[in-house]
């Protein structure tokens, strides 16, 4: 038995080898969780590690096929909780298919989700493992604060970002960086250009869609006239930051790394076409 992160009660008769993911990060949780081997349907684009890749799909996380998940007789459901179709999960529910959601706010929630998968596919030691790993991981990861006002971008048409309570908030935070837009109510809301502008951050933040490397989206915010000192502009590929899972370390330690870069008193870097981007717009990574 365990709480998923929206406080219900997740009960087996024993531990399952006998499981549905219904999103790539929490594919890639279960294979940190030592229960790989326990998967019998997963969502469209688990593919990471590459075993994932020859499991049966089920769909995807916003709308899963649910004749087939039926049809693989799992124990237990796995579904990320804000970006799932809450119907699908409730008739699940109503079938009497157990269904665990993850919706991890903080750095350390991924820890504690391991713990739990551990627990209810019976790998709690390689589970625990993996968990004190990260928790080390996270720690070393801790920067001094800096105040350096920061903005994650995570959509371009309309613009889109992050409010304090959002995972990568708290990854700013461990990097020494603020989000401008901790304050706004919604998880991910939408802004307008003019308030980011109005916000002036020191860095912007972003990933694009998986398999892009830099967003050319990113790119549009060197026409606009930034201060003295100019702005940096920082791109993380998308599997190390978008898929809340172990792999976020990664993510977490580039963007540290440039926060780091941001706050030095240093001459702005070259951008790829030579010099200084225009307005003082920095390229760092």
């Amino acid at each position: 038995m365990v709480i998923d992160d929206v406080g219900r009660t997740v009960s087996l008769a024993k531990p399952s080898c006998r499981v549905i993911s219904l999103a790539p990060d929490i594919t890639e949780l279960l294979f940190a969780a030592g229960a790989g081997a326990c998967i019998v349907g997963s969502s469209d684009f688990s593919d990471y590690p590459v075993e994932a890749r020859q499991i049966t799909r089920v769909g995807g996380y916003g709308r899963m096929d649910i004749e087939k998940v039926l049809s693989l007789q799992p124990d237990v459901v796995i579904a990320w909780h804000s970006g799932s179709n809450q119907r699908q999960l409730r008739l699940l529910d109503q079938l009497a298919i157990p269904v665990y959601q993850a919706e991890p706010r903080q750095l350390i929630d991924i820890a504690t989700t391991l713990r739990r998968l551990g627990v209810l596919t019976g790998t709690e030691a390689v589970a625990e493992q993996a968990a004190n790993q990260f928790e080390q991981q996270i720690m070393n990861l801790r920067q001094p604060f800096s105040g350096l006002p920061a903005f994650y971008q995570i959509w371009h048409r309309p613009v889109i970002t992050i409010n304090s309570t959002h995972l990568l908030s708290d990854v700013m935070g461990y990097c020494g960086a603020t989000n401008v837009f901790a304050h706004l109510p919604n998880l991910t809301p939408t802004i307008s250009r003019e308030a980011v502008l109005a916000a002036n951050p020191s860095i912007i933040i972003a990933s694009g869609p998986q398999g892009e490397e830099r967003p050319a989206w990113l790119d549009e915010w060197q026409k606009w006239p930034w201060p003295a000192g100019g702005i940096a502009l920082v791109t993380i590929p998308p599997e190390w930051i978008q898929r809340h899972n172990p792999r976020i370390i990664q993510g977490a330690a580039r963007l540290c790394r440039a926060v780091a870069r941001a706050t030095l008193p240093s001459p702005p870097t070259p951008s790829p076409t030579g010099g200084e981007g225009e307005h003082g717009v920095r390229q760092t990574e």
